[in-house]
């Protein structure tokens, strides 16, 4: 309930933008949970890395395959919302972006390894299918062309409250995920004890 009254709050009091006017607030959200996705699954990507050296003693497979299910779920959403941003400042998706695409390909590789580790999990090397998002990720999402899609609109940005705007929102996103992180976790426990 918190998590909600403060993003209406967030919505309410985030500045608009010049150009994109209150579409921004598309925005601030679309990048915010794109960050956590794609955090959340570069994480994955070093956690079963170092696994075997640390031998599980930390954290678990289970942990590691929910902190990838959230991580997509937020992915996905972000996505969701950045084609609906785009329809209102466009006027039309634009198919044809190579960031777009570059992000469905993306969630596709993150899917079908989430579905092939849950139709094999007695077969533990699977498991390492889960680095092919963050790998897929870090290798070409920072560096495939954007037409449309500005290179770094936060950046680029001349005001400090959009930029304090974009830091709240992921900050709040980031703690609702974590959050819930936590509470699924809890209960996984309960439910294995």
């Amino acid at each position: 309930m918190a998590f909600i009254a403060l993003l209406i709050l967030f919505l309410a009091v985030s500045p608009n933008e010049n150009s994109l006017g209150s579409t921004i607030k598309y925005v601030y959200l679309h990048v915010s949970l794109i960050w956590c996705g794609s955090g959340g699954l570069i994480l994955v990507t070093i956690l079963l890395l170092v696994s075997p050296i640390l031998k599980n003693k930390i954290y678990s497979f289970d942990d590691i395959s929910l902190i990838g299910l959230l991580a997509i779920s937020s992915y996905s959403v972000g996505f969701i919302i950045s084609l609906i941003s785009a329809k209102i400042a466009w006027g039309s998706i634009y198919w044809q972006e190579p960031h777009l695409q570059t992000s469905i390909i993306f969630i596709t590789i993150t899917v079908l390894s989430i579905v092939f580790i849950n139709l094999f999990p007695k077969i533990k090397m699977m498991r390492y299918l889960y680095c092919l998002p963050g790998i897929f990720y870090i290798l070409s999402i920072p560096n495939n062309q954007k037409i449309l899609h500005p290179d770094n609109p936060i950046g680029l940005s001349t005001s400090p409250m959009i930029k304090l705007s974009f830091a709240l929102f992921f900050l709040l996103f980031l703690s609702f995920f974590t959050w819930l992180f936590l509470r699924l976790r809890k209960t996984q426990i309960q439910n294995s004890n």
